[in-house]
């Protein structure tokens, strides 16, 4: 295993473009890559994972890596240069903010949490409040994305944090449709410099 430190020197911090750009690069390697900091440990593969880091201009995190490629990726990730205005790849036009690497990580999470509710016993088809978890850095991008979410039909509530929200709907366990309603969340929070966290729901029998 190899580990080494780097610092994050985009004046913004790691915002939803560079990390999708780190999370396309990382998933080049057939190594296993983890991002650490502090006691957190996450997947440099993964773009949700990646986004709870909430990194800020100058932190430390420590990269490492295990596996066959080892070496060739602390080479490349020695040389990364990411640039906020570059946009990487964006095949879905009605989601304008949301990168290929995140719409497939949404794709899979919106399943692996669709499956575990199932394997509980829930009736997908029953509706329910599902409630999704967004945070930002200022209260002007928050009041942004609020605005543009409530006007949508959606219910917003204050999160833990000063700059965290709840956005509540109500809906069954459909796929496709939780999966809709997840885009246009996550993409108003990228367009608004914020981060999609994801979502949870009470189990209905």
């Amino acid at each position: 295993m190899i580990k080494k430190p780097i610092t994050i020197n985009l004046s913004t911090g790691l915002e939803a473009r560079p990390v999708a750009q780190l999370v396309q690069v990382a998933s080049q390697f057939n190594s296993e890559i983890y991002v650490e900091i502090g006691k957190k440990r996450v997947n440099a593969k993964s773009i949700m994972g990646m986004m709870t880091l909430g990194l800020d201009a100058g932190e430390e995190i420590t990269l490492s890596a295990n596996g066959e490629d080892e070496e060739a990726d602390r080479a490349e990730s020695t040389e990364i240069k990411v640039e906020s205005t570059e946009k990487p790849s964006c095949s879905h036009p009605e989601y304008p903010n949301v990168t290929d690497v995140e719409y497939d990580d949404i794709y899979h999470m919106n399943e692996e949490a669709i499956g575990k509710l199932h394997e509980q016993g829930d009736v997908n088809e029953n509706e329910r409040p599902i409630q999704h978890t967004v945070t930002f850095k200022n209260q002007e991008d928050m009041e942004n994305f609020k605005n543009k979410i409530v006007n949508k039909g959606f219910v917003v509530t204050k999160g833990v944090s000063d700059y965290d929200l709840t956005v509540l709907h109500i809906s069954s366990i459909d796929s496709m449709k939780l999966m809709e309603n997840v885009l246009f969340i996550a993409d108003q929070a990228y367009a608004n410099h914020g981060s999609y966290k994801g979502w949870q729901s009470k189990i209905s029998y």
